[in-house]
């Protein structure tokens, strides 16, 4: 056992569990994956050559006075590097943010960096002049298209024993599952000769959802028209589920809470409020996340706003409730969640699109097969894709033609072209 982290008989108690803290301040700190450099900056190499000139100037010319100034240009260079070691010693930084941002919005990411008390100086220096770097990295297939971020932020001054907090910005445009770290902190305080580097693997994610817009009345007409079945299995909402509508007389089967006193005794009959009736009506989304191998800006674009255009559908329908939803997507691999419409299912089908990856494979008809065969009664089925579907393929959706059972269903499919004019029509973007 090294010498620093032996524990000896102390006399006294109060020496002891100093001791013992010491000890467990120090195990905190080697917990944390941390990796420490020290190197020489460019003004560094440009201040030894200088001082190499004059030590060797002064022993080819045997002059002792320029030895004395090598002597006192040496002591500079090694207290810099003395302040840049002891600046980042006992140092912690702790990143907070949210769970969830929606791609777009403003995120602010706050870092907190605290000095502790340093048991190995007696003097206790602060740390100053410390430069955190945070690196943001999108989880993607493709690392080449998604470069990381680096925001920097600075904290001139940290004291001993207190805690600094500051905080940086920035706009995520794309959603899916976002990386923050590992974070870099350095310093060259005072001189700027030599810089510490500390690299904190101190990683946290990030959930980016899609945009939301809003739907228009020609979505609400297409979704229902594509019902596959009988309308003898749809369930009506009861009056307590519907939304005002008008004022009736009253009827010998109303109840007393739906009168409307204010027009009762203005009019001197019963009078009644009149709730409209809505209808249930299940969904099944299918979104299709394929991109050409070589894709452009043009088909990005097409792939966000086919990913955003489901988002708003499915929180439309699990705001409104009494439905049930069944969302799949095929990318880069298929997933499918389903459902009664609620919060919970909003949330886990909003992380689910996010985190889905575009892909070259075509996995629509694999989707398109799996879903069907589960398909409720008096449920719509509707397929977002940034490409032009055709339905009467035989080709591309063959297995579904070639089962008798389904025919039928893949006449009343709706399908969206996200990468065309079309989907103005049903979608607009805030």
């Amino acid at each position: 056992m090294s010498a620093s982290l032996r524990i000896y008989q102390f006399r006294n108690s109060a020496q002891r569990k100093r001791q013992v803290r010491w000890l467990v301040d120090l195990a905190g700190m080697t917990s944390m994956k941390l990796r420490r450099k020290t190197v020489i900056c460019r003004e560094g190499w440009y201040y030894l050559l200088v001082l190499a000139f004059i030590i060797t100037g002064s022993i080819l010319r045997e002059v002792n006075l320029l030895l004395v100034m090598a002597g006192m240009m040496f002591f500079p260079f090694v207290f810099n590097w003395r302040a840049v070691v002891v600046g980042l010693r006992t140092v912690n930084f702790t990143r907070r943010l949210p769970r969830q941002v929606v791609a777009g919005d403003l995120l602010v990411v706050d870092l907190v960096v605290e000095k502790q008390p340093s048991r190995f100086s007696l003097r206790r220096p602060s740390s100053w002049g410390l430069v955190a770097s945070d690196c943001i990295r999108r989880e993607s297939n493709d690392r080449r298209r998604d470069k990381p971020l680096r925001p920097r932020l600075i904290f001139w001054r940290v004291p001993v024993g207190q805690r600094r907090r500051d905080s940086y910005r920035v706009r995520l445009n794309r959603r899916g599952r976002y990386e923050f770290g590992p974070l870099t902190v350095s310093t060259r305080f005072p001189l700027g000769l030599v810089r510490r580097t500390m690299v904190v693997d101190d990683q946290d994610t990030i959930v980016v959802l899609p945009r939301l817009g809003r739907l228009t009345k020609q979505w609400t007409n297409v979704f229902r028209e594509a019902h596959i079945g009988t309308r003898s299995h749809q369930k009506k909402v009861g009056v307590l589920e519907g939304d005002f509508h008008s004022l009736r007389d009253w009827r010998p089967d109303d109840g007393q809470r739906w009168i409307h006193w204010r027009t009762t005794a203005r009019r001197g009959s019963p009078v009644v409020r009149q709730f409209e009736r809505q209808q249930n009506q299940n969904l099944l989304l299918l979104v299709d996340l394929w991109r050409p191998k070589k894709a452009n800006a043009a088909d990005e674009e097409a792939v966000e706003l086919a990913a955003s255009f489901a988002a708003t559908v499915i929180t439309d329908v699990c705001r409104r409730g009494s439905s049930y939803l069944h969302l799949g997507i095929a990318g880069s691999e298929i997933v499918s969640r389903e459902g009664p419409a609620s919060v919970g299912l909003l949330s886990e089908q909003l992380e689910m699109l996010a985190a889905a990856q575009a892909d070259s494979t075509d996995r629509l008809p694999e989707l398109l097969s799996r879903t069907l065969n589960t398909l409720r009664p008096e449920m719509s089925v509707v397929i977002i894709s940034p490409r032009q579907l055709d339905t009467s393929d035989t080709e591309q959706f063959a297995e579904l033609w070639a089962d008798p059972g389904r025919r039928t269903s893949i006449g009343h499919i709706v399908t969206i072209n996200s990468g065309s004019e079309e989907i103005d029509q049903f979608f607009q973007l805030d």
